[in-house]
């Protein structure tokens, strides 16, 4: 997760750069801060069109949003029967 907003907060910077030229390092420094692991100089990051990133930090969002309402529902046994039928159910309706 932490490296993912990472290169969130790099894309953010290289659409906001008067000089993407310095970016590349930005983006190691960034990673490095995030993960704690020192980044290979080789490491360059590969900004996606359709917003791949965007959309993997929506869908982790989401999901702990549905296991906060499942959890505040159905108590912590997150494996209680009644949870999955739920799910299933709003699946169903293409609701939550």
């Amino acid at each position: 997760m932490r490296r993912y907003c990472a290169k969130l907060q790099y894309e953010l910077e290289l659409h906001a750069a008067s000089d993407p030229a310095r970016m590349p390092a930005r983006y190691v420094e960034l990673l490095r801060r995030a993960t704690l692991i020192e980044p290979s100089r080789a490491t360059t990051c590969a900004t996606s069109t359709r917003l791949l990133l965007h959309s993997y930090l929506r869908a982790w969002a989401f999901e702990a949003q549905i296991r906060g309402a499942l959890v505040e529902r159905f108590g912590e046994d997150g494996q209680a029967p009644q949870a999955g039928e739920r799910c299933a159910s709003s699946g169903r309706r293409g609701s939550a």
